[in-house]
C-alpha cells in the first residue's frame, strides 16, 4: 500500500493552490467552493465522532469504577470464608486477577482521553474556525467589489470637483483587495491543512485507539491466559464435588421425608390412647363448655319462671292456701280417708321434746285439689303414702320462698269463712 509517498502533489490532489490567490479567477472560486464542501461535510461528522469518543471515555470509567467495586467486593468475601481455604483461595485469586485488568483499563482509558478524545476535540473546533473564516473571506469579497464599483463609476478627472477623491477611492479598493487577499490566504492554506495533514491525523488518532485497545485486550487475554489450567481443573473439581453434594442433598431428603412419616405415625399412635374433643359452632371445647354451662342455667331460670306463673295462676284460685299446702300434699291412706295425716313439715315443727303442734283449725275446709288428691290416693298402694315433693328448693324463686305470715292473703273469702 502506497500512502501519500509518491510527492506532494499526490498527498495534495486537486486542493486550492496559493497562485489562486493573486489571481482570483473563476477557477479559484470553484476549487474554494468545491474544497468548502467538502468541509462542511466532515465538521459534522468529526463532531458526532468527538461526543461519541466522550461518551465511551464516560461510560468506560462508570465501568471501571463498577468493576474495581465488584473485585473489592470479591476480596471481602475470601475475607469472610477465609476459615474454609478451598472456597476462599480461588476467590482470593480472582479478585486479585479482575484487580489488574481493570488497573490497565483505567490506563487504556487515559490513553483514550489523551491520544483521541482531546486531539479529536481540537480538530474540530478547527473545521469550525474554518467556517468562520469562510464567513469572514466571503465580506471581504463583498467590500472589495463594492470598492471596485465605486472607483470605476467615477467621473472623469476633469470633472471631478476635488483631485482628492480619486486618490480615496483608489486607496480604498487597494485596501480591500488588500484584505481579501490575505484573509483568502488564509483560509486557502486552512482549507489545505484540513483535507491533508488534519485527516491524516483523524486516522492517526483512531489508530493509536485501536493499539491501545489491542494492548488492553492482549494484557487481560494473557493474564486469563495463565490461569487457565487452573480454572479448568477447579471446574473440573466443583462439577464433581456438585455431584457428590447433589446424591447427598437427596439422601438428606429421604431422610428428612422419612422423619415426617415417623413423626406423623407417633402422633397418631399417642392420639389414639385419647377421646377426641368435642368440636362445637365456636369451634373450641372450652367455649362449648362454657355455652353448655349458660344453656343449662338459662333452663333453671325458664323452669323457675314457669313454677313462679303456675304459682300465680293456681293463687288467683284458692288465694288462702298456705305455702306448706303448695309444697307439701297429704295423701290418706285407703282404710282412713276420713283422716288426714299429718304431713311431714308438720312434724318437723313439732316441739323439740317430741310433743306435735296441735292439729290447724279443722272449719276451714279443704281445697277441691286437695280433695282430689285424697280421693285418687285412695287407689294407689302402700308406697305412696310418702309425700311427694312437687317443685325442688333448688329451683324455688326468692319470692315464693317467703314465710306465710307475709303473704297477703285475705282470710276473710268465701272459701275460708267457717260454714255457718
Amino acid at each position: 500500500m502506497t500512502f501519500y509517498d509518491n510527492h506532494y502533489e499526490a498527498a495534495l490532489p486537486n486542493l486550492p493552490a496559493y497562485e489562486f490567490v493573486l489571481d482570483d479567477s473563476p477557477t479559484c472560486h470553484q476549487s474554494l467552493k468545491y474544497w468548502t464542501d467538502r468541509a462542511d461535510e466532515i465538521s459534522p461528522t468529526l463532531s458526532k465522532l468527538t461526543g461519541s469518543v466522550e461518551s465511551y471515555f464516560n461510560t468506560g470509567m462508570q465501568h471501571s469504577n463498577a468493576a474495581a467495586g465488584f473485585g473489592t467486593a470479591l476480596s471481602d468475601v475470601a475475607k469472610a470464608v477465609e476459615n474454609d481455604k478451598d472456597i476462599s483461595e480461588p476467590i482470593m485469586k480472582f479478585a486479585d486477577m479482575l484487580q489488574r485488568i481493570e488497573c490497565y483499563r483505567d490506563m487504556f482509558l487515559s490513553q483514550t482521553q489523551i491520544l483521541t478524545l482531546q486531539p479529536l476535540a481540537a480538530l474540530t473546533k478547527e473545521f469550525e474556525k474554518a467556517k468562520e473564516l469562510q464567513s469572514q473571506m466571503q465580506k471581504a469579497r463583498d467590500a472589495l467589489h463594492i470598492s471596485w464599483e465605486k472607483y470605476s463609476s467615477m467621473s472623469h478627472l476633469s470633472n471631478l470637483q476635488e483631485p482628492s477623491v480619486l486618490d480615496k477611492l483608489a486607496h480604498g479598493m487597494l485596501h480591500a483587495r488588500h484584505n481579501y487577499q490575505r484573509i483568502l490566504l488564509k483560509y486557502v492554506s486552512t482549507l489545505r491543512d484540513l483535507h491533508s495533514l488534519k485527516k491524516v491525523i483523524i486516522l492517526q488518532k483512531v489508530l493509536e485507539h485501536m493499539l491501545a485497545q489491542f494492548s488492553f485486550f492482549n494484557f487481560a487475554y494473557q493474564t486469563l491466559k495463565d490461569v487457565e489450567p487452573y480454572m479448568n481443573d477447579l471446574f473440573k473439581e466443583l462439577q464433581n464435588t456438585h455431584a457428590k453434594l447433589e446424591e447427598n442433598l437427596q439422601d438428606d431428603e429421604d431422610v428428612q421425608s422419612s422423619s415426617e412419616t415417623d413423626i406423623l405415625s407417633q402422633y397418631q399412635k399417642d392420639a389414639q390412647s385419647f377421646a377426641e374433643p368435642q368440636t362445637t359452632v365456636l369451634g373450641s371445647a372450652t367455649l362449648g363448655h362454657s355455652v353448655n354451662t349458660v344453656n343449662a342455667q338459662a333452663g333453671k331460670f325458664f323452669n323457675k319462671l314457669g313454677d313462679l306463673i303456675q304459682g300465680s295462676m293456681a293463687g288467683s284460685k284458692k288465694t288462702g292456701k298456705e305455702r306448706q299446702d303448695q309444697e307439701w300434699e297429704v295423701v290418706e291412706k285407703p282404710g282412713q280417708s276420713s283422716s288426714p295425716q299429718i304431713s311431714r313439715q308438720d312434724e318437723m315443727l313439732s316441739s323439740p321434746q317430741g310433743k306435735p303442734r296441735p292439729e290447724p283449725p279443722t272449719s276451714l275446709p279443704s281445697s277441691p285439689a286437695k280433695k282430689k288428691d285424697g280421693s285418687s290416693a285412695t287407689q294407689e298402694d302402700d308406697a305412696q303414702e310418702k309425700v311427694i315433693k312437687v317443685v325442688p328448693a333448688d329451683l324455688l324463686s326468692p319470692s315464693t320462698e317467703e314465710t306465710p305470715q307475709n303473704r297477703n292473703v285475705d282470710p276473710q273469702t268465701d272459701e275460708s269463712r267457717p260454714i255457718q
